[in-house]
């Protein structure tokens, strides 16, 4: 299966990365944007995920007891690793609209199955810039 690519109107790609080999770098995964589980069977527990585009924190759980990775296809230095029942790690990407795919790079995992999609929209409305409200005198 060819991997997806961003597709927001033009290059769209992602602006940044951070975080990898399993470091949560700082990342909250209790409060996290978008929560992947890793299973056994080889998959993730859903075949696509929705998040808003901008700055988000990943959390990746292991519910199972292999290991597994998580990337995502077209961002560099983007990934996190779980090592067995329950652990999680978290960490922040920047990702522009679009649609990607993540996977599992452990050797015949992805090719078994352990590949979803994400689709990213839009960032939300930052309140920085507003008008202010309008006085009532």
């Amino acid at each position: 299966m060819d991997p997806l690519v961003p597709t927001a109107g033009s290059d769209a790609f992602p602006l940044a990365a951070c975080g990898g080999g399993g470091s949560t770098g700082g990342a909250d995964a209790a409060n996290a944007d978008l929560k992947v589980h890793a299973l056994d069977a080889l998959k993730f527990d859903k075949p696509e995920y929705t998040t808003h585009g901008g700055d988000i924190v990943i959390a990746y759980i292991d519910d199972g007891s292999l290991q597994h990775d998580l990337l995502i296809d077209g961002v560099n230095g983007f990934k996190l690793t779980v090592n067995g029942q329950g652990q999680t790690k978290a960490s922040k990407v920047t990702l522009a609209a679009g649609t990607y795919t993540i996977y599992c790079d452990i050797p015949t995992h992805r090719e078994a199955g352990m590949e979803s999609k994400v689709i990213v929209t839009e960032p939300p409305p930052s309140s920085a810039g507003a008008p202010a409200p309008a006085s009532g005198n």
